[in-house]
């Protein structure tokens, strides 16, 4: 579950280390632990890669599948993974450990190593795993970059060749085998995996999409009225994407096949509404906008019971 304190895993004094957890006894995982406190956070990192010289699109970034997985199953993400122990050196700061991290994870998930203007976002996404005792957590450190056209089409023949020999695919190591398409995030076609990644992309929308509008990055300034106006247009199209979201959430929810895993999925249904009031509040009371009919939980519930329904039929 999300955490509402988020611990600092930059300040001093922090002990390292590692250790193996019940959900992957074969790695052992970084954290950092404060020595009185006694909270311990795993550490964690994603990043959100757009495409360099194109339009600028905040929810338009690179995503990667499962392997084994349909094309459109919710199992599309950022790539992002967990720190290993073998990586945490003492000698080196933990940003600058997240950020070897998140270049690792880039080059094993998605075979790109060029990443331009790499930067941490300031956003962590904190939570806590079901096996976790209640001091411990896991954060997810948000990074995003741009990459050429060149780097993203050499990352799809990379798979389209994996595609083509299974057996030589079969034969890398694990960490290179996690993974067996790429494209660029589409609600419908290309869903996330209702695994942390749906909260993970929500925070970098909220917290990310509207700094980029800037008298540096426009060479000029740009009035209230007009930046207000943008980032209404960006809460709008958010507003879209979590509809679109939560249709998918919902159907995966549908179609379930253990109580456990539905209960799974519900619950990030549940996270998921909640940022999209979220978003219908500021569209409301700051935009003097009015919300759609069919924009709540229950109309979207009701549409796709009802085409089930004429489906059985």
């Amino acid at each position: 579950m999300p955490s509402k304190k988020i611990y600092d895993v930059f300040q001093p004094g922090l002990r390292r280390g590692s250790e193996h957890l019940p959900h992957d006894p074969v790695k052992a995982y970084a954290y950092v632990e404060h020595p009185t406190e006694g909270w311990r956070v795993y550490l964690r990192s994603a990043v959100f890669l757009h495409l360099q010289d194109a339009p600028y699109n905040c929810k338009k970034f690179l995503v990667v599948k499962r392997t084994g997985a349909q094309y459109h199953d919710a199992t599309w993400e950022p790539p992002k993974g967990q720190m290993e122990g073998k990586d945490i050196r003492h000698n080196q700061s933990i940003g600058k450990l997240l950020e070897e991290n998140v270049r690792r994870e880039t080059e094993e998930e998605a075979h790109i190593t060029d990443l331009r203007g790499l930067k941490h976002t300031g956003l962590a996404f904190q939570g806590q795993e079901k096996t976790y005792p209640p001091n411990w957590y896991f954060q997810y450190h948000i990074f995003r970059a741009e990459i050429s056209l060149k780097a993203a089409q050499e990352s799809a023949e990379w798979f389209r060749w994996a595609a083509d020999h299974p057996k030589a695919f079969a034969r890398m190591r694990r960490d290179r085998r996690e993974k067996d398409a790429v494209a660029f995030y589409s609600p419908r076609a290309t869903p996330l995996n209702p695994r942390w990644c749906p909260q993970i992309a929500a925070l970098y929308f909220k917290g990310h999409c509207g700094r980029t509008f800037t008298r540096k990055q426009r060479g000029g300034g740009i009035s209230n009225t007009i930046k207000q106006r943008i980032e209404c247009n960006q809460y709008e199209k958010l507003l879209i994407d979590y509809k679109e979201l939560l249709e998918v959430q919902y159907k995966n929810m549908l179609g379930a096949s253990t109580v456990e895993k539905r209960t799974e999925i519900y619950k990030e249904i549940k996270e998921s509404i909640r940022e999209f009031e979220s978003i219908k509040r500021i569209l409301v009371s700051q935009c003097g906008k009015t919300i759609p009919q069919g924009y709540d939980f229950e109309s979207i519930k009701k549409a796709i019971n009802a085409q089930h329904t004429r489906d059985e039929l």
